[in-house]
């Protein structure tokens, strides 16, 4: 994850790391809400993690065994 400092400015690479690492804390949180725990054991949902740059085009999804975005075909 990526530390944050109070009052330093964000570069492109540091919002791009932290817009990824709030699509990780958000399904950890999903993954706790009893209704999506319970559909999640009985295999009736699977989450998945995906970034959309809106600048760029470009999309990236994770990948849950390695825990890393990767682009997205297109």
């Amino acid at each position: 994850m990526v530390e944050v400092t109070g009052g330093h400015s964000a570069g492109p690479e540091r919002v791009a790391a932290l817009v990824k690492d709030n699509v990780l804390v958000q399904l950890a949180n999903l993954q706790t809400h009893p209704s999506v725990a319970k559909a999640l054991v009985r295999r009736k949902v699977t989450l998945h993690g995906r970034v959309y740059d809106i600048g760029s085009g470009s999309a990236e999804t994770l990948d849950t065994g390695t825990g890393r975005f990767t682009a997205l075909a297109g």
